[in-house]
């Protein structure tokens, strides 16, 4: 019996999880839209009995296993923050059952604080796979570096460059898998709204003090791949005269898409590795990013075009989300709606690419 309440829990929070990745994926894409019935409507009306499932589970077993597994799907605060600022506008027939599976999502998150508790170990401030004295003695050095607080936890005085710099140095020297080589430093730091491995070297000379100071506390480590600069991976490709590029440029200050403080030096870097100061910050929503892209960008970029994104943009100062952005895209062509879905960026990506 006992393992069967085990299989039902396993695949209650496999769904569970697939339905948190769809709605972060929808909310980080349509930003200034609301939940669409049809997709939601199945699975949020279901989400209750799953979540009645592994909350039923947990608290019977109090299973660490499954426990360390939920956790892997992250908070879901970002979605309840959508909820609560959308409150008048969902559609009535999602609203009850999205609320009802959050303050569901809040209970089991409560239980596995719970079992993490009884099982802490001797670095209760650690997760598992960070738990052990190697890595915590590697910790300890951005720790006394005032990098770290004394719960091995970000300052906020630490950029992003040097947390990953930080995870980079201590899963090389740990020898960590390839897959998850940032994974546990984003569980441990909280980092949900965005990936610590997808963060870009700062190329200021500011920027580069702070890393270059971050990489000083890890001597023994190789940092040679993590400082390769390649032109194709990180910046854009741009045949054309320079003066596309400021047409483009201006066409998208004047379009209130990228923020009116971005220079022209600041664009034109995104195309050049050598020029490259600081990625441009983009003032509308990521699917709207996505779009200009591919209409923009692809024709003479084929490959890596969100690898190239989330070095060379940020929307609102977070990194943009390479998973989201494609799904994004995937939606539009689904509805039929890409051909129409936003005319004037299109007709910008039509000047720029012009023969």
């Amino acid at each position: 019996m006992e393992t069967m309440n085990r299989q039902h829990a396993v695949i209650a929070m496999a769904k569970i999880g697939r339905l948190v990745k769809q709605l972060r994926y929808w909310i980080d894409a349509e930003a200034d839209s609301d939940l669409y019935f049809a997709t939601f409507d199945e699975d949020i009306s279901n989400s209750n009995e799953w979540s009645d499932i592994l909350y039923k589970y947990l608290k019977e077993s109090s299973c660490k296993t499954v426990a360390e597994e939920f956790e892997r799907i992250g908070l879901v605060d970002d979605i309840e923050e959508y909820v609560n600022n959308k409150n008048g506008r969902l559609d009535a027939r999602l609203r009850p059952n999205l609320i009802c599976f959050i303050k569901k999502i809040h209970k089991i998150e409560a239980v596995v604080r719970k079992i993490k508790a009884e099982n802490k170990g001797e670095y209760p401030d650690l997760i598992p796979a960070l738990a052990n004295e190697r890595t915590v003695d590697l910790l300890q050095r951005a720790v006394d570096g005032g990098l770290l607080d004394e719960h091995y936890m970000p300052l906020e005085t630490t950029t992003g460059s040097q947390l990953r710099v930080i995870a980079y140095a201590i899963a090389t020297i740990m020898k960590f898998p390839n897959r998850c080589k940032y994974v546990y430093f984003e569980r441990q730091w909280n980092r949900a709204s965005y990936r610590v491995g997808a963060v870009p070297l700062a190329q200021s000379e500011q920027g580069r003090v702070k890393h270059e100071y971050a990489m000083s506390l890890y001597p023994e480590a190789d940092f040679s791949s993590l400082l390769q600069v390649s032109s194709d991976n990180d910046t854009f490709y741009c045949p054309y005269p320079k003066q596309r590029i400021k047409r483009m440029y201006l066409d998208l200050v004047e379009g209130g898409y990228i923020a009116h403080y971005t220079t022209l030096e600041d664009f034109q870097g995104i195309f050049d590795a050598n020029k490259f100061a600081k990625p441009v910050e983009w003032i509308k929503s990521q699917r709207q990013l996505s779009y200009f892209l591919t209409e923009a960008f692809t024709p003479t970029n084929k490959r890596l075009v969100w690898v190239k994104a989330c070095c060379c943009f940020r929307i609102f100062g977070k990194v943009p989300n390479k998973e989201c952005m494609v799904s994004g895209l995937g939606e539009l062509k689904r509805k039929g709606v890409y051909e129409t879905y936003n005319p004037e960026l299109k007709n910008i990506a039509k000047r720029y690419n012009a023969k």
